[in-house]
């Protein structure tokens, strides 16, 4: 043991090297070691807080974006940009818009050609270019040039034509006592069956009207003259009945809109009146007696 005021520790070896110190300095040593560990945790604190704010603060960052992405997808699809909300359609509307938009395409497209028909003179057996003026006449002209004499034949039905003329627009027709007249609609009185004769010439017979007990169909003629006749005195062996079509060029067309018939008045003769067609003549404004 050593001296008063001294502190040895005693082993089997004798004094701890450094275990020989006064109670005062062992004292400040402590207090030193204490100071350090408090700095020590300090400065361990300060770093934990930083991170924690750290952490916060990217927190804070993420929710300001998910919060300006809200209000950005809100302000696309509020119908008023002011309110800045947005409320989730339901698929009624959803639908309701889309039939909305596809019924407004549909109305502005046009419908496209579908029907192929050509653009043609019609050749009289008899020597004449069947022609329609612009007055509602229906004759035959021997002149070559003429722009009367040009038709569109426009099929609306297997071996059914529809013959316009290019120049006026209008259709050439058949009512129920043969008498050929101008129409400015599509009807069914409008409709000719083309059929192929010998040495190919074409006729051209009424879709709706015949003679009711033999059944002879009703045919497109010219006579000598060059005038039209009543279909029920046109004979498909004659050569008022015979055709021979010139086309000039194919073209397409968009299908006729068809009128019911019912849709138009008619004289106590069945001649067609002003209120079917503006232009609508007899047998091109002939005399019946004269047409034969």
């Amino acid at each position: 043991m050593g001296g008063p005021g001294r502190l040895g520790l005693v082993t089997g070896a004798g004094l701890w090297p450094f275990g020989i110190m006064t109670w005062h300095e062992s004292g400040a040593d402590l207090h030193l070691q204490i100071a350090k560990l408090a700095t020590a945790a300090a400065i361990a604190s300060s770093l934990i807080r930083q991170k924690r704010q750290a952490r916060e603060r990217e927190r804070e960052r993420e929710r300001e974006k998910e919060k300006e992405k809200e209000r950005a997808k809100a302000a696309r699809c509020s119908p008023t940009r002011s309110t800045g909300t947005c409320e989730k359609p339901s698929r009624l509307n959803l639908f309701s818009r889309v039939k909305l938009f596809g019924s407004k395409k549909r109305k502005r497209r046009r419908p496209e050609p579908q029907l192929k028909g050509i653009v043609t003179k019609l050749c009289s057996r008899q020597g004449f270019h069947l022609q329609l003026q612009a007055d509602g006449t229906i004759d035959g002209t021997k002149e070559e040039d003429s722009s009367y004499a040009v038709f569109n034949l426009i099929p609306v039905g297997l071996r059914v034509v529809a013959i316009q003329s290019v120049q006026t627009k209008l259709y050439l027709a058949m009512n129920n006592e043969g008498y050929l007249y101008t129409s400015e609609h599509f009807t069914p009185e409008c409709k000719f069956k083309e059929s192929v004769f010998e040495n190919y010439y074409v006729t051209y017979s009424s879709m709706l009207y015949r003679q009711q007990q033999s059944g002879r169909a009703w045919y497109l003629g010219l006579n000598k003259e060059g005038r039209v006749m009543k279909g029920n005195r046109v004979k498909k062996t004659k050569p008022a009945a015979h055709f021979i079509p010139k086309p000039l060029k194919v073209a397409m067309y968009r299908e006729p809109s068809l009128h019911d018939m019912t849709e138009f008045s008619r004289s106590g003769s069945g001649t067609p009146t002003k209120s079917r067609s503006a232009s609508a003549m007899l047998n091109g404004g002939k005399i019946a007696s004269q047409s034969t």
